[in-house]
């Protein structure tokens, strides 16, 4: 089943060996064909690549990318936000099977809540979209996709597969799913899962004069997903999809360690709720291409501080946002030329039980037009996006602080200057590509309303970037080794940047401020060699190079030219896979130099660099009409005692067993 947005076939996972020398196969040719019909950097892991770099959640996943800084607050299941060459969570757009997520509360979604069983792929695009015609919020600065285990019309009989996860500190994972048919076109499936997790890792506390060891309370975690999905092939090659996805979780939130003290009890309760449907068809010959797609989302966020400093012995905040969404578009396929427009229109609302708050009505209208340029070797894109955005506030201010309206322009190019757009035996294919764009994030909800802390009179975030690149795919006359070399250089320049600062205790301003400069280069290895017919082994690797700094005033000694905070400038991960007849084996290792937690770079904020390191064993096999997967994990092997963000500790050393049946 075509993915609807994407230019790319996701797949269920590999099954048997036989399925998995395959996998190593068409993943080059399907990263060739993105590549040159997108003129953005492009990365993705399949289900193959999860297992054989032995990927544990939707996080880890995201760590063995090139450019993302991923802000993990520790824990299993616990927040993982994510930003791409230093832009900021805000810039990157996440989408699911297609249709972007959305919090215009806070302006970043938690990847945790997506399990990982429940994935066929997770891709990086920074700079663009890869496919002409596509919904608009789709072009934004960076995106993670997120393509779902979609209904196979293909199976012949119903499939059903479980799974169970036990881990370190309490951590159990069951999930479930089943697919089938309808008729010779229709196919639908149904999954859900349970996370449940104490969180009670120990960890290290220096307080400077001796250390010793504690341990973490008040993390109890518990969290439930279900969706259910039916696609359908309508005559002449068209798709439709609808989906339905519910998530909850329930935390107990730990805080930051302060020392000679151990209690907390705050509370948070999540919900994401939506129902969405897409359509995309062809016409003429396949020259005129459309698309229409829906979804509406409902989510809560319930947070509760039990403390006898507030009136009635506890704080609570409430927060519901609710959203509309609506997209649809045209294209039109010629020789050479290609033509596309789209339109987006969003109605959002959040309401809060707080009276200092402002009830908000969001109405979002996104338009582009697009125009390609292509060849057999050689393509040029050319869009325009037209954003208008208008928030209608219960409670006064000017309107002329209420609307925003801006249009961002992008280019790019792609040129295959060596082989073809297969890599055959014994040869090798070159691409390069560049690309320019502008793109600008409007301020939050949070940012412009919360009592205390917002203005309504708040500009957008404007980025203007920037880079060139290359991807370099080889194999082998035998056909036993293939290759696959990116690299990326890039600059990026925020202006208007959106910042919080403190005008006095318990009283914090949000104002435009300052200048953000990105600098930087991404690099990324895959190779295989396949030793013998049963034996193959598997490297992958990245690296990352971000200089981000502040450009805001040259007078200004303290912050200007220095690295912005919980950016390392060097970063990457590397594992290493070896496939055999017995038990194939995994070894991993990730790794970030020393942060800093302020601006100023003042003394005591400096977070040490770390190495994470981690090893795997996994065995596929099959009884009569089932077939199992076993896995066991070591995480943290040696132990390594960091943090990603200034006083969250992460788990030592955790081990996880997994147990997959697929009948």
């Amino acid at each position: 089943m075509l993915c609807l947005w994407c230019a790319c076939t996701p797949r269920a996972a590999a099954q048997t060996p036989a399925e998995q020398t395959l996998a190593t196969a068409t993943v080059t040719a399907s990263l060739a064909k993105e590549t040159l019909t997108g003129d953005a950097a492009y990365q993705k892991i399949d289900t193959a690549a999860l297992r054989r770099r032995g990927i544990t959640d939707t996080g880890d996943a995201l760590r063995r990318m090139a450019g993302i800084n991923l802000r993990d607050y520790g824990g299993a299941g616990g927040l993982k936000t994510v930003s791409v060459r230093g832009l900021g969570a805000a810039h990157t757009a996440v989408t699911y099977d297609g249709l972007a997520m959305t919090d215009a509360r806070q302006g970043e979604t938690d990847l945790q809540a997506f399990n990982i069983d429940r994935l066929a792929s997770i891709a990086l695009r920074t700079g663009g979209a890869a496919r002409l015609l596509c919904p608009v919020r789709n072009v934004a600065a960076a995106v993670v996709e997120l393509t779902s285990l979609l209904p196979n019309s293909t199976q012949r009989r119903p499939a059903v597969t479980a799974a169970l996860r036990q881990g370190s500190f309490g951590m159990a994972n069951p999930s479930l799913g089943a697919g089938g048919r309808v008729g010779e076109r229709g196919a639908w499936n149904v999954g859900a899962d349970y996370f449940h997790a104490r969180n009670n890792y120990s960890f290290l506390v220096d307080n400077g004069i001796a250390t010793h060891r504690e341990r973490r309370t008040n993390s109890l975690m518990n969290a439930g997903t279900g969706e259910a999905a039916f696609s359908f092939a309508t005559p002449g090659g068209g798709t439709w999809l609808t989906k339905g996805y519910f998530h909850e979780s329930r935390r107990e939130l730990p805080g930051q360690v302060i020392l000679y003290t151990n209690e907390n009890d705050e509370h948070l309760r999540e919900r994401t709720a939506f129902a969405q449907t897409s359509w995309r068809q062809l016409f003429a010959s396949n020259r005129v291409e459309v698309f229409a797609a829906g979804k509406y989302a409902n989510l809560l966020s319930h947070y509760r501080d039990i403390d006898a400093q507030y009136p009635g012995g506890g704080l609570s905040q409430r927060y519901v946002q609710q959203e509309a969404y609506a997209t649809a578009g045209a294209a039109l396929h010629l020789d050479k030329w290609s033509f596309a427009l789209a339109a987006d229109y969003a109605l959002g609302t959040m309401r809060s039980n707080l009276k200092t708050d402002n009830d908000v009505l969001r109405h979002t209208l996104l338009q582009s037009t697009s125009v390609r340029f292509h060849t057999d070797r050689f393509a040029l894109t050319a869009r325009a996006v037209a954003s208008f955005i208008d928030n209608k506030v219960k409670d006064n201010a000017a309107r002329a602080a209420r609307r925003v309206s801006r249009l961002s322009p992008s280019a790019g190019a792609v040129w295959r200057v060596l082989g073809s757009e297969t890599t055959r035996r014994g040869s090798a294919t070159l691409r390069l590509r560049a690309d320019y764009r502008e793109t600008f994030r409007a301020p939050t909800f949070t940012e412009s309303y919360f009592y205390h802390l917002g203005s309504q009179s708040l500009r957008p975030e404007t980025v203007r970037q920037g880079g060139g690149g290359f991807t370099l795919d080889a194999l082998s006359r035998s056909g036993r080794l293939s290759l696959q070399l990116t690299a990326d250089a890039y600059a990026n320049r925020t202006a208007d940047r959106i910042v919080s600062i403190p005008i006095r205790l318990f009283c914090w301003k949000t104002v435009n401020l300052g200048t953000v400069r990105g600098l930087g280069l991404d690099a990324t290895l895959e190779a295989s060699y396949r030793c013998t017919a049963r034996h193959l082994l598997s490297l992958a690797a990245n690296y990352s190079l971000a200089h981000v700094t502040d450009r805001t005033d040259p007078a200004d000694r303290s912050t200007f030219g220095k690295q912005l905070p919980y950016a390392p400038l060097h970063s990457g991960a590397t594992s290493i896979a070896w496939e055999n007849p017995w038990v194939n084996c995994v070894a991993h290792l990730t790794f970030a130099t020393s942060r800093w937690t302020t601006a100023a770079h003042t003394s005591g904020t400096l977070l040490p660099a770390y190495t994470d390191a981690g090893f795997g064993l996994y065995r596929q096999f099959a009884t009569r009409s089932v077939r199992w997967e076993a896995r066991a994990e070591l995480i943290n092997a040696f132990g390594t005692d960091y943090q990603v963000i200034a006083r969250y500790p992460m788990p030592g050393r955790a081990y996880k067993l997994t147990l997959i049946m697929n009948y």
